[in-house]
């Protein structure tokens, strides 16, 4: 008899849900066999239940205080007294500080370690920046050498090269930056022996707190960051997702029936999953590093978790769901970060909740279900209910647990992980059963951060709500080997049910094998999902705040005299001004340079007038000068563009001049009449009367008729008394000089130069100049005309447009040389790679009517060919030149090696009879070893 009730055992644990029908005859059978029998007594006592028990214990103790949280954690924690965390599926969390500390020139860069992990994790699959998810360049490393203290900024590299110097990781790249690489990520796996070489190189001196750790076990990211005073100039806070913790799936056991390498125990041959089910496993069994129990079930042999029920769950977490918008997704993942602190039963009630999957322990085993069984295992009808023993019916619930709408809300990885409420779901029919009254409920997914899989688990939550019918009966011993989190079905005429499906909540089992059962209605189509029924959801993911800018206005720079007390301008100066209208700024940085140097770069209050004056400059020099306002509100600013400017000469007043200087001037100009006056007077003494300002040393004229000093003054100048040293440069205009007033006579001839004439407008022309038929001209546009031109050295055209054919004249003998040039060059790296040079096309006599440039008017015309080689090549190597005709294939037409060839060398190659195009090209071997290659083609039409 009990190898009947182990088979059925054995079988019914075997059974996949899809195939369970049977399950319910060897649950019959099984009734039957042991209907009044002798092991009656040794089972009486039997009781199944929900409730947790042996494999509890197992799985831990529940803390005393209260429940820890599952929520992410966005702060980051700090001390060794903590217990340890690490994550399951795909979860993010601040993680723990455990050094942080400044390096580089001016303390500039900031290198933070932060443990995500307590077991070693893959990989980092995402890193938030303050409020915005960072973009890793995977392509790129940032890399330092040098003293810790000396670095002043940061090589990138590509990861395809050897590291030379000490590796900050992977840049990352935010809005506020623009661009500029400023944050730097490296993820240290857990798989860690030796101490980190960058943090050694940083911190192992440091003489307060020297880095000497090594976490072998441990997964943390080196975050290293750069003070930038636009986009970092705080410590932003970060937030870390790793990849998925690499778990064992039965599945993938050949050991064990599964198709695969994984074993339990060897961490080496798990993966990374996101199986609400083989996570649920994983923390059941117990999770380990190495032989160390860690989190969950410590020590719980395979049995306790029947292989057959725990690979149907992870087969319906598999499942194929298509989406609204295209595509499909598995129908339960899960994720979090556990606690050591928290209880095992805790975890695993927050991962069935994220994937509708349900627990029971029956006899020592604990065994999951996801959303419902396929089939009913068992049938009952009226006739097969104890009428002897007490029944009860509960045909609804209390209106305080009536709900007919429903919210919920979970972490938003597209949202930094902040707690989402997902969209509401309200049943129009269930509310209008509950006669039009709004009865909401909410739930939390904690372990559930997807939200297309939250709204499956709303509805499917809501209709399981409603489903509110309960039934407590006894059933002979047939039922004997039913379990909870079987489905049944039942026929009741009394009830009106036909084949009505009921899950099974509670087994007890009584003396004389009658079975207690505590049954609740079900419908397996409320688990069924349409993507009809997906609602869309509005992701904002957050952005971090760029700070704004104040720009300046009304920004004005002039150049100004300072007064000395005798209120003579005696100092030069820059007065630099602006608008006063914006509210915030403290201060107005202003910057000025000189000759590409940086002169000034100064801070100076902004506050009315907003008008500034910059001294210590020099006088009658060129600066550019630009500004921005330097706000309270915000640590960015923009420059205004630069304004050039001129400083003013300071003059050299008449009273800076000594009494001897004064009475020199002016016994020179009483001996020519002129007297010298500080001021002009209010009238002059007589007419034509000349005065000098001894300030400025002008000569005024007392314009009688004007009545008035005229700077006007007529002089006789003696001839030959003018020279080029008397005369500013553009100072004499055309309206200075009347016409024909200045002929050959009155130059010197001599003294003109090209410099002299290096500027004329107009044209020149010789006399009696006809266009196209006499004389010649150069005109301002660069046109010229001439009649017969000598030509000493090289005559050098963009383009020769003959008006009539210049060919071979054979009647004259004369030649007419129309030629083609070509050239081009090319340069290699001295270790080696192939270079070719290609010239462009050579037009020939085919080629089609009207003039081309770089053409031949006919064939059959010797080209020489020059070739200048340069290379480092001492064991072989090759360089040909090649021809293509008329776009055909290369053909080779010379070809050298190193060691017959020298600097340069020259050849003729014959132009065919007939052809449209030529090309030339140089190619060398890659072992040539080239520094420099150029080729040239050079005919001429003879």
């Amino acid at each position: 008899m009990w190898q009947v009730l182990l088979f059925a055992v054995v079988f019914g644990l075997a059974a996949d849900p899809a195939q369970a029908g049977p399950v319910g005859g060897a649950i019959a059978a099984v009734g039957a066999a042991i209907k009044g029998s002798a092991i009656m007594s040794a089972v009486a006592r039997m009781g199944v239940s929900m409730a947790l028990s042996a494999i509890a214990r197992k799985l831990g103790p529940k803390p005393q205080d209260s429940r820890a949280s599952t929520d992410v954690k966005v702060d980051v924690a700090m001390g060794d007294d903590l217990p340890l965390t690490f994550t399951l599926g795909d979860y993010a969390t601040a993680g723990r500080r455990k050094y942080i500390g400044s390096w580089g020139r001016n303390l500039r860069f900031v290198t933070d370690v932060i443990e995500v992990s307590a077991l070693p994790q893959p990989g980092l699959a995402a890193i938030w920046i303050g409020d915005e998810r960072g973009g890793i360049d995977l392509s790129k490393l940032g890399v330092v050498s040098g003293a810790p203290g000396s670095v002043e900024a940061v090589t990138e590299q590509s990861t395809a090269l050897p590291v030379s110097g000490y590796s900050l990781g992977h840049p990352v790249d935010i809005g506020p930056l623009s661009g500029r690489r400023r944050i730097w990520v490296r993820w240290v796996d857990g798989t860690q022996t030796v101490v980190d070489p960058l943090l050694a190189w940083a911190f192992g001196s440091d003489a307060d707190y020297p880095w000497s750790g090594i976490g072998t076990g441990k997964s943390y990211a080196i975050v290293t960051l750069q003070y930038d005073q636009d986009g970092m100039s705080a410590l932003p806070a970060l937030l870390f997702q790793p990849e998925p913790l690499p778990l064992y799936d039965p599945r993938k056991d050949g050991s064990t029936g599964g198709t695969g390498a994984h074993r339990w125990g060897d961490r080496a041959t798990y993966e990374p999953s996101r199986n609400a089910a083989v996570i649920a496993y994983n923390v059941a069994r117990g999770i380990y590093f190495g032989s160390e129990w860690v989190f969950g079930g410590r020590n719980l042999p395979a049995w306790r978790l029947p292989r057959a029920e725990w690979v149907a769950a992870m087969a319906a977490c598999d499942r194929a769901i298509a989406l609204a918008g295209g595509g499909t997704e598995p129908a339960y993942r899960a994720g979090l970060e556990i606690s050591v602190d928290q209880s095992g039963a805790d975890v695993l009630e927050a991962i069935g909740r994220a994937a509708n999957m349900r627990f029971a322990e029956v006899g020592g085993q604990l065994k999951p279900l996801v959303d419902l069984p396929a089939a009913p295992v068992f049938s009952i009808t009226d006739g097969d209910i104890v009428v002897t023993e007490g029944q009860s019916f509960t045909p609804f619930y209390p209106v305080s647990q009536t709900f007919n709408a429903i919210s919920a809300s979970y972490p938003e990885p597209g949202e930094k992980w902040a707690t989402k409420d997902a969209p509401q779901r309200i049943d129009a029919v269930a509310t209008a059963e509950d006669g039009g009254r709004y009865l909401p409920t909410s739930v939390s997914y904690p372990a559930c951060p997807w939200g297309t899989q939250v709204q499956r688990l709303m509805l499917s939550q809501m209709s399981d709500y409603r489903r509110m019918r309960q039934h407590s009966m006894t059933l002979s011993p047939e039922a004997w080997a039913l379990e909870p989190m079987d489905m049944i079905s039942w026929t009741s005429g009394r009830n009106g049910y036909a084949d009505k499906k009921f899950l099974v909540e509670m087994v007890t089992k009584l003396p004389g094998l009658s079975v207690v059962l505590a049954l609740r209605e079900v419908d397996p189509e409320d688990y069924d999902w349409d993507s009809d029924l997906e609602l869309p959801v509005v992701i904002t993911p957050p952005v971090n705040p760029v700070p704004f800018t104040q720009t300046i206005s009304g920004f004005a720079v002039v150049p100004v005299l300072l007064a000395g007390d005798d209120t003579l301008g005696r100092r030069a100066g820059l007065q630099i001004s602006c608008s006063g209208a914006e509210a915030g700024v403290g201060q107005i940085r202003i910057q000025i340079e000189q000759g590409g140097d940086l002169q000034f770069d100064m801070l100076r209050p902004y506050a009315a007038p907003h008008v500034w004056t910059v001294t210590d400059i020099v006088a009658g020099t060129t600066y550019r000068v630009r500004a921005a306002l330097v706000s309270d509100l915000s640590p960015r600013f923009t420059w205004s563009p630069w304004i050039t400017v001129t400083t003013q000469a300071v003059p050299v007043w008449a009273a800076d001049l000594s009494a001897e200087i004064r009475e020199e001037f002016e016994e020179m100009a009483n001996a020519a009449g002129i007297a010298l006056v500080d001021a002009l007077p209010a009238e002059g003494e007589r007419p034509d009367q000349i005065v000098m300002l001894a300030a400025t040393k002008q000569l005024w004229r007392w314009d009688a008729e004007a009545e008035g000093w005229s700077d006007q003054i007529e002089v006789a100048i003696g001839d030959g008394k003018v020279l080029s040293q008397h005369i500013a440069a553009n100072n004499i205009l055309a309206g200075h000089v009347a016409a024909g007033q200045i002929d050959a006579t009155h130059l010197n001839t001599e003294s003109l130069s090209v410099a002299g004439l290096a500027v004329f407008g107009g044209e020149l022309k010789s006399g009696g100049f006809v266009a196209g038929a006499s004389g010649w001209r150069i005109k301002e546009d660069g046109a010229a005309e001439f009649n017969d031109v000598t030509l000493r050295g090289t005559l050098r055209a963009s383009r020769i447009d003959p008006s009539e054919p210049l060919l071979f004249d054979a009647g004259s003998g004369r030649l007419a040389p129309l030629g083609v040039y070509l050239f081009a060059s090319g340069t290699g790296p001295a270790s080696g790679a192939v270079v070719e040079v290609n010239l462009g096309t050579l037009y020939g006599p085919t080629w089609g009517s009207g003039f081309h440039e770089r053409r031949l008017s006919r064939g059959s015309i010797p080209i020489v060919i020059d070739v200048n080689l340069s290379h480092a090549n001492t064991s072989g190597g090759s360089m040909v030149v090649e021809v293509s005709i008329d776009g055909g294939s290369w053909a080779t037409i010379y070809s050298v090696g190193p060691s017959s060839f020298g600097a340069n060398a020259a050849f003729a190659y014959t132009a065919p009879a007939s052809f449209s195009t030529l090309q030339f090209r140089a190619v060398s071997s890659s072992n040539m070893r080239v520094t420099s290659l150029s080729l040239k083609a050079t005919a001429f039409n003879w």
